[in-house]
C-alpha cells in the first residue's frame, strides 16, 4: 500500500476513511494529561474536547456545576407544578368572567370532543 503523502499526490482514495486519518489519541491524552483517569475519559476528551473536559472536571468535583445542568429536584417540580396550577386557574376564571370568550371557548371545545 503507498504511503498517506504518496496516495495524497496521486489523489487516489483506496481502503477506509479511517485509513487515511492520523492517530489523534495519544495527542488526546497529552492535552487532557491526569485528568482522564480511564479509557472511557480519553474518549469522552477526544470525541467531544471543549464538553468533554468541562464534563470530566465536574465529574471530579474540580468545578462545581452550574444551575442550569444540575437535575431537578421532586421540590422544584411541585413549585413548577403548583406554578403552572395557579396559572390555569387565573386563565380559566379570566375565560369565564369574560363572557365572549367563554363561548369562545366552550365552542372550540366541543368542537374538538
Amino acid at each position: 500500500m503507498l504511503s498517506w503523502p504518496a496516495r495524497q499526490s496521486l489523489n487516489m482514495w483506496i481502503g477506509r476513511a479511517a485509513d487515511y486519518l492520523e492517530p489523534e489519541l495519544g495527542k488526546a491524552k497529552a492535552k487532557i494529561g491526569d485528568l482522564a483517569k480511564d479509557d472511557f475519559d480519553l474518549l469522552v476528551y477526544a470525541l467531544y474536547p471543549t464538553t468533554g473536559e468541562q464534563f470530566l472536571k465536574w465529574k471530579y468535583g474540580l468545578e462545581e456545576k452550574p444551575a442550569s445542568v444540575k437535575p431537578k429536584t421532586l421540590d422544584d417540580i411541585r413549585k413548577e407544578d403548583e406554578a403552572m396550577a395557579a396559572a390555569l386557574e387565573r386563565l380559566c376564571k379570566s375565560i369565564l368572567s369574560h363572557s365572549a370568550l367563554h363561548s369562545y371557548f366552550l365552542d372550540t371545545i366541543i368542537e374538538l370532543a
